[in-house]
């Protein structure tokens, strides 16, 4: 029997469009000039086209790279991906709904309408990033904290360097599993019966790997409608908003024991519900439907996740 509890997800990373506001897009875009100013000036002192004073003088030649690298990346992260990024990405999709106003699907979502592929290799140059801003983050503090503390440091501060140089470590080891998986199963990819799939019919597809999956203890196939919203939290004067991801239906289909071989395939089917689980990805609140594959393989277990159209008929 599907599932239509509404549930929170806490483990989902939201796939709507952020920053889709002419106003967010202008705030990104301003918040992030004085980081980049601030490491231009970084990067001048750097080249000792600024002087510095004596106690900066002092420091290690590859310091003020390192926080001019820093700042200049994340501000420029912030203005040109989250900002003019935004601005961009909104006179696009206002262009594709003039041209397709009764066919959302062909709007709010660049679908290949033969399928949807599951990579693992395709995150890793996003993996990549964040360990080479972690490295340029921590370099400082462990410099300071352990390498040539100017005075004693306290306990607390090592144990938060260390916390941190902790979760870099966990980075790695996700870079590396990334890596093995992606060697292991290669591209994995959902090969649509049709499209789009409308509530209230079937989804039907074929799910095809690059490599041999093998022998699979279970496999199971789970089929959700997420929903995302806006979740703030207040912890004294602080104040956190963030975005949170629901599952409103899912359901799920399991085989028992089995193996994908090189060039075979494995078809599924759902029966889709009725009722408002149509897909926007592009007006918030963002609403989904995903179909999460995971196998009970030996060694590294099989996992993919593939983003699917299920709209409401028009």
């Amino acid at each position: 029997m599907p599932d239509t509890e509404r549930k929170h997800l806490p483990a989902q990373h939201p796939r709507g469009v952020s920053g889709g506001s002419g106003c967010a897009a202008a705030f990104f875009i301003l918040f992030g000039l004085p980081f980049m100013a601030a490491g231009t000036f970084l990067g001048l002192v750097a080249q000792g086209v600024i002087g510095a004073t004596n106690q900066a003088a002092e420091l290690p030649a590859w310091l003020p790279w390192c926080l001019a690298v820093l700042f200049v990346g994340a501000g420029a992260f912030v203005s040109l991906k989250l900002g003019v990024g935004a601005l961009v990405e909104r006179s696009r999709l206002k262009a594709r709904r003039e041209r397709h106003p009764h066919e959302p699907w062909r709007a709010d979502h660049r679908w290949d309408p033969a399928g949807a592929s599951h990579s693992p290799g395709r995150s890793l140059p996003g993996q990549l990033a964040v360990l080479a801003f972690m490295t340029l983050l921590l370099g400082p503090f462990n410099y300071f904290t352990f390498y040539a503390p100017q005075e004693a440091v306290p306990f607390w501060a090592r144990a938060v360097v260390v916390l941190f140089d902790v979760i870099l470590v966990l980075v790695v080891v996700g870079i590396v599993l990334t890596v093995v998986h992606q060697a292991k199963y290669g591209r994995a990819r959902l090969a649509f019966q049709s499209f789009p799939f409308f509530l209230g019919d079937k989804l039907t597809a074929r799910l095809q790997t690059s490599r041999p999956i093998g022998a699979f203890k279970k496999m199971t196939f789970t089929l959700r409608c997420i929903e995302e919203r806006t979740e703030t939290t207040r912890s004294g004067s602080k104040t956190t908003i963030r975005t949170v991801c629901d599952q409103l239906w899912a359901d799920e289909v399991a085989l028992e024991g089995g193996a994908l071989r090189e060039g075979h395939e494995l078809p599924v089917s759902f029966d889709l519900p009725e009722g408002d689980y149509g897909t926007r990805l592009a007006d918030p609140p963002a609403r989904y439907w995903e179909l999460a594959v995971a196998a009970d393989t030996p060694g590294l277990d099989f996992g993919a996740q593939f983003l699917v159209p299920v709209y409401a008929r028009r």
